[in-house]
């Protein structure tokens, strides 16, 4: 029905319809219609549905949308253009992440998530900015890097939400269990009013695990020798399809989102993934990732 629907010109009211195609990851013929529309929620649609495929096809009318006057539409044309492995897409990724008057939590994440040491040495001046500096942390521990991990226990052993960031960073890249309570400190604070860390799925910094610093000390100093420089990490173990799986399979949904999109890079946008699906169907499909090979174009930053 939302196909049929489509087969006419493209207005406003196509939205919903589009969405709905993004939603159960189905393909949609002239892709480049939604994204050439002159209505915003049909092109953020429909760049959803170019980056839950192989988006080379559209790349050219995801390209003009990198500069779109749209923070949405931008968001979403740099995921779509990174799984293409836009090398356009990847200049415009640093260039927005490092800004210092602005913040872009999706440009940042994925810069750092994707650009290996080198994007994380680059951004690590920015934690200096609280504006800054939750998404800086966020992106070292999903950017598999080992190096980052001094700078993770140095802000593990500030109080606050950088600290419980930084916990949840650190938990990320080495498999440290943060609800274990003999790593925990202040269980919970419910006096940090802090803003969310994904707006989409209202995580509070509150809801976060404050971490016992010198509990998380002794642990990696007993580990530390295992996570080497030359691999990249996740959950303690190496980056491989499937240990994204069983990431993806187990860690909080606050940080499912981004590892998937670093999946997507890695795969260009050849195997289904859609971390905001119901669960059975998320299940299905991790069930049903088939071997690939991995490759990030942008690992030297």
């Amino acid at each position: 029905c939302a196909q049929r629907e489509l087969d006419a010109p493209l207005t406003p009211r196509s939205a919903p319809w589009l969405e709905l195609i993004a939603a159960y990851g189905e393909a949609c013929p002239k892709l480049e219609r939604a994204l050439i529309v002159d209505d915003r929620r049909c092109m953020v649609a429909g760049l959803q549905l170019a980056a839950a495929r192989d988006p080379r096809g559209v790349l050219a009318w995801v390209e003009r949308l990198l500069t779109f006057p749209d923070a949405d539409v931008q968001d979403q044309a740099l995921r779509a253009a990174l799984i293409a492995h836009s090398a356009r897409g990847w200049e415009i990724c640093r260039t927005v992440a490092l800004q210092d008057r602005a913040v872009n939590a999706v440009a940042i994440q994925l810069f750092g998530a994707l650009g290996g040491a080198s994007a994380c040495v680059q951004l690590e001046p920015l934690l200096a900015s609280p504006a800054h500096r939750e998404d800086v942390l966020f992106a070292f521990g999903a950017s598999g890097c080992s190096e980052v991990i001094p700078t993770l226990m140095r802000q593990i052993g500030e109080a606050g939400r950088s600290a419980k960031v930084a916990f949840e960073a650190f938990s990320t890249l080495t498999g440290l269990d943060t609800a274990d309570r003999q790593f925990v400190g202040v269980e919970r604070d419910e006096d940090d009013d802090g803003a969310p860390l994904d707006t989409s799925l209202h995580e509070r910094a509150a809801d976060l695990y404050a971490p016992s610093v010198d509990a998380v000390a002794r642990w990696w100093s007993e580990r530390s020798a295992s996570l080497s420089a030359r691999a990249r990490w996740l959950g303690g173990q190496p980056f491989t399809l499937e240990a994204v799986r069983s990431f993806l399979l187990d860690a909080p949904l606050r940080r499912r989102h981004l590892i998937a999109d670093v999946l997507r890079v890695h795969v260009r946008g050849s195997l289904a993934l859609d971390t905001r699906a119901r669960p059975a169907r998320q299940r299905a499909q991790l069930a049903a990732l088939r071997p690939v090979p991995l490759h990030n174009p942008y690992a030297a930053g």
